[in-house]
């Protein structure tokens, strides 16, 4: 006979599981090494900036930060912050800083030449100011900042406490310092009084032989009268070149080259009084501009203008190329006399020998207006010692499971600070080690935009092949029109290829989509004249080798289908669905009419669907595929809302649209929309729009995770006005280039393309108290498992991360009580009694038993969502003995048992003994069974008695 020992411990092997495993320990990532410039300073912040509206790199960039409490302590910086010093992102070179203003009770202005901040950068280039070096001497010098810009030519900060004196200097190495007459110092610039009243320089042939140049002058105006800001010319004869403001309240330029009067001036604002402005007037020999912006708006803008007097070749700086010898700032001079005083204040003037751009003074005005009494701009972020947040880790609040393991519960934590990002991206690091290995969500503190990319020809429609490269349907502009062609890009859109023209008529964009069989289709409408005049025809060409070379051109024409009109092009990226079918968007008539041209076989062969709305205007349609295969569309229209159809039948029929009560402007006949689908989710779709009813602004991105049956509140991508210009900001597109990631193109004011790259999960992912992290635990943790877990913060200059803790998913527990024999009717029924002595973290759990004898086992169980103690009954074979019983409770499929107890069956009767006591037992256990088994398990049961 076997050891009963040994025979039950194999017995409990059926209903214990047996968990072994080794874990490799693994350190917590270490901090990022630390360079420091100079160990004598002790301190240092960031100072970051927002690029992403440079198109090219901005080199020997005139930065003007502003210093307060809290963003530095002063009792850390020396008198008038001599010990400050500025350091390129390199943390070893010293940049070239200037002092303009210290005033420890409000604002500190330093300005400082960086060599360059790159184009579309959006807080991933950035400077260090170091300070508290109580042994410093200053190095400030405006010299060295002004002469960094080798095409500086005069610079007069006339706010400057030296400059409150008769004498006014000039920055530049040249020395152009001029004299008061009749002006009177204050903190934001020199005062002129309108009446003879001027500040001088005399100087030899100032402007000789410069044919392009920029003016910048910051200003207020005390009164509406014809007044100059600066002027040159010569006190003798009457050659002159004067800016300033008209009797009419609009920037004006003059130039008088001894009898050929040339004027200028603005049409479009007011410069009224009361505010300060930054005016700039700049000139490449062609062509000039005008450029205004006022301290109670955001951004500084090009200005409108008309042609008041002579003629205009851009030529203004060459007018008088080797007379100008008299500077002066508040006044003009004619023939030898002062006129046009200026009556106000005048902040500041610059004179640059080359041409500066709209966005070079875009950026100048975000720095400077706080100078002058008004909100910063954007552009620059201040961070402390520390580039990243300060991070706590907190608890895991109402940990929880219910009795099929879905775990439920919050972690939380919090950071501090934004280091030079502007937006945080937080998130929770968990697993089983301190390797983690998983991460909740990533949110963010904002609309995180990664970078810009720069605008292509016109409508670059994008197509990620399969090795990760771009193709990109872009026009070649030719004559003012623009010819269809394609353009590849290796680096995710930042540079592009040479156009590949695939026809000489003109087009209004290329769709292109990626066939099952890897043929890359470009769909295009030729316009038989210009865009939007004449006829229009839909065609394709497709190419077998991803776009480096293509068939023949076909046309989708009324011979083939007589539905569609003379003035049909395609609309939208075209849709392959998961059956294979190619659905292309498309406006089929001048009146609108949408429709889609679809392919069945690969675009082989196409056919024309009936049309998706019966209601006004409706046109340019945008489509999706739903999880269910249906084909979802979007429909511009004039009404007011953007309207929807579907279609079951991959594009041929489609219901009868109606509102979404989306907006939709009315004006110009609608605006496009877009929707497209995100790859990595299986119901997450996204939509763009104007979302205005009457106008193309603002531009927002809705998403819905319910397959496009609800939508997400709108989130601003562009808002289309400035406070004080207003312009369309349409036509988007949205393109998924990896898991995570995507591109957005819209039309934005002058009819430029703007490409915006941003990462899904920072888009969607807003948090209304970001600083305050509350996360959702996924619910298909392990129960019984101890979890790892930190808060995580991401920005553009690295991750900071909160301390390790950890939780458990505590198991319920049990105690296994008693197994009692009873006889119910011709049975007999084991009553199983246990205690469930804790929940663990479980609301509720499944308690049971499991039976084990030699040869079988038998188990039950029940539900329970509270301790205390529970009993259940099992139906075991009368052949059985030595019963081991095991309580248990289970989340889910983990299991969590008691201690044993053995069932030795029948020992009430263990008194019986003799023979004829047995055959008893026999005669009434056969009485009570029915055949054979009954019998021969009556006879064993016997046997095993009389053996006792």
């Amino acid at each position: 006979m076997s050891n009963p020992v040994f025979r039950r411990f194999t017995r409990l092997l059926l209903v214990a599981v047996i968990l072994a495993g080794s874990v490799m320990p693994v350190l917590p990532q270490e901090a990022k090494a630390v360079t420091w410039w100079d160990a004598s300073w002790q301190d240092r912040m960031v100072i970051s900036f927002d690029a992403r509206e440079l198109s090219e790199n901005w080199t020997n960039a005139l930065v003007t930060i502003n210093l307060n409490s809290p963003r530095i302590d002063f009792s850390k910086v020396l008198e008038n912050g001599i010990d400050i010093r500025a350091v390129d992102a390199d943390d070893a070179t010293l940049l070239p800083a200037d002092n303009l203003t210290w005033d420890e009770s409000g604002n500190c202005t330093l300005q400082i030449s960086v060599p360059q901040i790159d184009a579309y950068s959006y807080h991933t280039d950035f400077i260090y100011l170091y300070y508290n070096n109580p042994a410093a001497a200053s190095y400030f010098s405006a010299t060295s900042v002004s002469s960094a810009d080798s095409h500086t030519v005069g610079s007069w900060n006339l706010y400057r406490p030296s400059n409150s004196g008769a004498t006014i200097y000039d920055q530049t190495a040249l020395g152009f310092n001029m004299s008061s007459t009749n002006t009177t110092y204050s903190t934001t610039g020199r005062v002129f009084g309108g009446v003879n009243s001027f500040l001088y320089n005399n100087t030899s042939n100032y402007a000789a032989s410069n044919t392009t140049g920029t003016i910048v002058a910051w200003f207020k105006t005390a009164s509406p009268t014809n007044q100059e800001v600066f002027g040159t010319g010569d006190f003798v004869a009457n050659k002159q070149l004067r800016m300033g403001v008209n009797v009419s309240k609009y920037l004006n330029l003059y130039s008088n080259g001894g009898g050929s009067v040339d004027s200028i001036s603005g049409n479009q604002h007011d410069v009224v009084t009361g505010n300060f402005w930054m005016a700039a007037y700049s000139s490449n020999d062609t062509a000039y501009s005008l450029l205004l912006g006022s301290t109670g708006v955001a951004e500084m803008s090009s200005e409108n203008f008309t042609v008041t007097s002579g003629t205009n070749n851009g030529n203004w700086f060459n007018a008088l190329p080797t007379e100008r010898d008299d500077i002066l700032i508040g006044c003009g001079v004619n023939t030898g006399n002062p006129i046009n005083s200026f009556n106000g204040t005048i902040g500041e003037v610059q004179i640059y020998d080359d041409v500066k751009s709209l966005e070079y003074m875009k950026y100048r005005f975000k720095m400077e207006r706080h100078i002058y009494g008004y909100p910063e701009g954007d552009f620059l972020r201040y961070g402390d010692e520390n580039p990243t947040p300060a991070v706590t880790t907190g608890s895991v609040d109402n940990l929880s499971m219910d009795k099929d393991g879905v775990t439920t519960g919050n972690f939380t934590g919090s950071y501090s600070g934004n280091g030079t990002s502007g937006v945080v991206i937080s998130k929770i690091e968990y697993g089983t080690t301190v390797a983690y290995g998983s991460t909740t969500e990533r949110r963010s503190s904002g609309v995180y935009i990664q970078s810009y990319y720069p605008p292509e020809d016109i409508m670059p429609y994008i197509l990620v092949l399969p090795n990760g490269e771009f193709l990109g349907g872009a026009g070649v502009e030719a004559s003012g029109n623009f010819t269809p062609g394609v353009k590849r890009s290796a680096d995710k859109g930042v540079t592009w290829s040479s156009g590949i023209s695939l026809s000489n008529y003109t087009v209004a964009a290329i769709h292109l989509v990626l066939t099952d069989n890897n043929s890359v289709i470009a769909y295009y409408g030729k316009w038989v004249d210009t865009i939007g005049t004449g006829n229009c025809t839909p065609a394709y060409r497709r190419s077998e080798d991803f776009g480096y070379t293509w068939s023949p051109e076909v046309e989708l024409n009324q011979a083939l289908f007589p539905g569609l009109g003379t003035y049909a092009y395609p609309t939208d990226t075209p849709l392959l669905t998961r059956s294979g079918a190619i659905i292309v968007p498309m406006q089929s008539s001048l009146n609108g009419d949408s429709r889609v041209i679809y392919s069945w076989d690969n675009g082989l062969t196409h056919n024309l669907s009936e049309l998706l709305s019966n209601v006004v205007d409706n046109n340019e349609p945008t489509v999706i595929e739903r999880t269910d295969g249906s084909i979802y569309a979007w429909i511009r229209t004039s009404v007011g809302f953007i309207y929807e159809s579907i279609s079951n039948d991959d594009g041929a029929t489609w219901t009868e649209a109606a509102s979404t009560g989306i907006p939709n402007p009315t004006i110009m006949n609608g605006a496009f929309s877009c929707l497209k689908r995100i790859t990595w989710s299986p119901n997450l779709v996204v939509g763009l729009y104007d979302n205005n009813a009457t106008y193309r602004y603002p531009l927002v991105i809705v998403y819905s995770t319910d397959d496009a049956a609800t939508w997400s509140a709108p989130i601003t991508i562009a808002s289309g006005t400035d406070g004080m210009y207003v312009w369309r900001v349409d036509n988007p597109n949205f393109f998924n280039i990896s898991d995570d990631s995507a591109y957005i193109r819209y039309l934005s004011k002058g009819d430029d393309f703007i490409g915006v790259y941003t990462t899904l999960d920072y888009l969607f992912g807003i948090d209304t108290n970001p600083e305050v992290i509350n996360r959702a635990i996924p619910n298909n943790l392990t129960p019984g498992e101890t979890y790892h877990y930190r808060v995580v913060t991401e920005s553009p200059v690295g991750e900071s991360y909160g301390s390790d803790e950890t939780f458990t998913l505590t198991m319920p527990t049990v105690t296994t009580v008693s197994a009692v024999d009873g006889m119910s009717g011709n049975s007999v029924i084991t009553t199983l009694t246990g205690t469930l002595d804790s929940l663990g973290v479980a609301s509720d759990a499944y308690v049971g038993f499991v039976c084990t004898w030699e040869g079988g086992s038998s188990s039950t169980e029940t539900t329970a969502n509270s301790t205390g103690a529970y009993s259940l009954t099992v139906t075991i074979p009368l052949s059985a003995s030595d019963i081991d019983v095991v309580a248990y409770a289970r989340v889910g499929t983990v299991y969590s048992y008691g201690s044993t107890v053995t069932l030795d069956r029948f020992e009430k009767f263990t008194g019986m003994r003799s023979t004829m006591q047995v055959f008893g037992m026999l005669i009434f256990l056969t009485f009570m069974g029915s055949g054979i088994s009954s019998i021969l398990a009556a006879a064993i049961t016997a046997v095993r008695l009389l053996r006792r």
